[in-house]
């Protein structure tokens, strides 16, 4: 075969670019479908209720409200 021949070997500079596109659209691909995957999953969590210890600032306005300890006793 003629190295003019089309349907000959292909040179390395042209297996090299083919590999690298196929690299970059892989790359791609799997980029996109992560970025999918990490949304779907956040947006599939569950509501936390989370609920603060006994005796912890609940974030409620408790202005004028005397507080009181564990005996009882207006501290």
């Amino acid at each position: 075969m003629r190295s003019s021949d089309p349907s000959g070997l292909r040179g390395a500079g042209a297996i090299t670019l083919f590999a690298l596109s196929s690299a970059v659209v892989l790359g791609i691909v799997f980029y996109g479908v992560n970025v999918v995957e990490t949304k779907q999953a956040a947006s599939a969590l569950p509501a936390q209720n989370v609920h603060a210890p006994a005796g912890a600032n609940s974030g409620a306005d408790t202005t004028g409200v005397p507080r009181v300890n564990e005996n009882g006793v207006k501290g």
